[in-house]
């Protein structure tokens, strides 16, 4: 069986993605519930937010304007085109990261950061992070984690 993203084949799946972002179409796709609520209240208890994106430059120049057309909250934006993800990571000093592929924070577990497998849809059978099935829920761990920190 080959590998399946959201019921589809990847190929098929990355050739329907890629057909939408050459739409106008990808801007009316909304953001998940919560998502733009929950980010806002990490940037306003001062954290940084980070996005990294493996997408190909165009679609990630794409993905950049619909979260800034969405006013989704954040503070800086990478390409992985440019560097490396566990670069970008080390180079960002984030100590927390999150992503829909557990195979992505597999290369991202040496480092000893939190990893946070953020699936909604409870497609990833991993149970070697924290999953979070929500913005919300992934705002709590963070606010979790922030309370349990020394100062």
């Amino acid at each position: 069986a080959g590998y399946v993203k959201l019921g589809y084949p990847v190929e098929e799946y990355n050739q329907m993605i890629k057909e939408l972002y050459a739409t106008d179409l990808f801007f009316k796709v909304p953001a998940m519930d919560g998502a733009k609520k929950h980010l806002k209240f990490l940037k306003e208890e001062g954290h940084r937010l980070v996005i990294i994106t493996s997408r190909h430059d165009d679609e990630a120049d794409i993905a950049n304007a619909w979260l800034m057309r969405k006013k989704i909250p954040y503070t800086r934006f990478f390409n992985t085109s440019d560097m490396p993800k566990l670069s970008i990571v080390q180079k960002e000093c984030l100590n927390s990261y999150v992503d829909d592929s557990s195979a992505k924070l597999a290369e991202l577990a040496p480092l000893g950061i939190d990893l946070v497998l953020f699936d909604p849809f409870g497609l990833e059978s991993c149970n070697d992070y924290f999953r979070a099935k929500s913005w919300k829920e992934y705002y709590e761990h963070i606010k979790a984690l922030s309370s349990a920190a020394p100062r």
